[in-house]
């Protein structure tokens, strides 16, 4: 009877332990997905939807100073709280709770012979029936991979009470089978990434063994595009200099033609001139020609003293000739051969210039 009673008491046990706690409001029971357990002050849980529902609907209201109350009441024991600037995720989980109703073994499986569903802590492989249809033993799942995953041949505990429990049959737990297997394939997996590993680092050390070399190389392509925009930027120069020395000697050459110009016009005018001197010369020539040649001593009938008086003071003094015509033409003529020695040393001297500045760029780009 003792037996009997205490059996009783354990299964109440474990029906009360088994029960899930549920929200006071939807009557849902908690979970970790939209009934989370959230925690009042007054240590009452209530649901996540729930919750932020009911504070949705709550009306801010104001007292008398304008002050803003944002409090609402739990609806089991009515104790007044404030909400906070969040609502309801402001509250913090109730984890305690969470543990409790959280399964002990989350892994649902499939019975392969009635279909159904449970935990796989109540599922078992019979090593008889696994050889007879599968042709595997479970044993050998330490030392080989199985031809078929171990989930494709369990049977849960009411099969194994109907069909696997007479002599002939040996039950096995399947949690142990199927958590060898899986550590077995983590291992296997752990073995292939070690190994790629091992290949990865590798490829690293012989990167870093000829990164030296690379490193060398990279410095000489460096070296030739430093080279190769030098002397771009040389041509460049070289060009802006023959672009400045264009126009200087565009304009010398347009001071030329207009010299050239105007000292054409003056050359004619010069000709032109000699040409008139010339006539009136042989004028005068011919004037003379033509004219008695009288004695102005005796003309002037001037005494010996008197004359030798006047000569002396026709010596010591300078005499100013008027303009004759054979004074203009000495006149213009020296003024002809000064313009055009003036010109001379101009054309020189611009010639100088341009020749200066050209040698002036060509020391800067070499010493670029």
């Amino acid at each position: 009877m003792e037996v009997v009673e205490s059996k009783a008491v354990a299964g109440i046990r474990d029906v009360k332990l088994n029960m899930k706690s549920s929200c006071i409001i939807c009557t849902e029971d908690f979970d970790s997905n939209a009934h989370v357990p959230k925690v009042l002050a007054c240590g009452h849980s209530i649901c996540f939807t729930c919750l932020d529902r009911m504070l949705n609907a709550i009306q801010v209201s104001y007292v008398g100073d304008g002050h803003c109350s944002t409090g609402f009441e739990c609806p089991t024991c009515r104790q007044h709280m404030q909400i906070p600037d969040n609502k309801a995720k402001g509250f913090p989980n109730n984890y305690q709770l969470l543990e409790s109703i959280a399964p002990q073994d989350a892994r649902f499986m499939s019975c392969f012979a009635c279909k159904m569903n449970g935990p796989e802590a109540t599922f078992h492989i019979c090593r008889e029936c696994t050889i007879k249809e599968y042709n595997y033993d479970v044993h050998t799942i330490i030392d080989e991979e199985p031809p078929i995953h171990p989930d494709n041949y369990t049977c849960c505990s009411t099969c194994v009470l109907k069909d696997h429990n007479s002599p002939g049959h040996t039950v096995i737990d399947y949690v142990p089978i199927r958590l060898d297997y899986q550590c077995k394939k983590n291992k296997r997996s752990v073995d292939v990434l070690q190994t790629q590993l091992v290949e990865k680092f590798s490829n690293v050390r012989t990167i870093l063994q000829t990164l030296p070399e690379l490193v060398k190389r990279k410095e000489a392509e460096i070296s030739k595009i430093v080279d190769c925009m030098e002397r771009a930027k040389n041509r460049q120069m070289s060009d802006k200099i023959f672009e400045k020395y264009k126009m200087e000697m565009e304009t010398v050459i347009k001071i030329l033609e207009g010299l050239e110009r105007d000292g054409g016009k003056m050359n004619k005018t010069a000709e032109s001139k000699l040409k008139m001197l010339e006539k009136d010369t042989q004028a005068i020539n011919d004037m003379f020609c033509f004219t008695e040649k009288v004695d102005l001593k005796e003309a002037l009938k001037i005494p010996k003293e008197e004359k030798e008086e006047s000569f002396h003071d026709i010596e010591s003094e300078e005499i100013e000739l008027p303009d004759t015509p054979v004074s203009i033409f000495k006149t213009t003529k020296a003024f002809y051969f000064f313009y055009w020695e003036k010109f001379t040393l101009f054309i020189i001297w611009i010639f100088a210039v341009v020749m200066s500045f050209v040698s002036h760029e060509y020391k800067k780009i070499s010493k670029k």
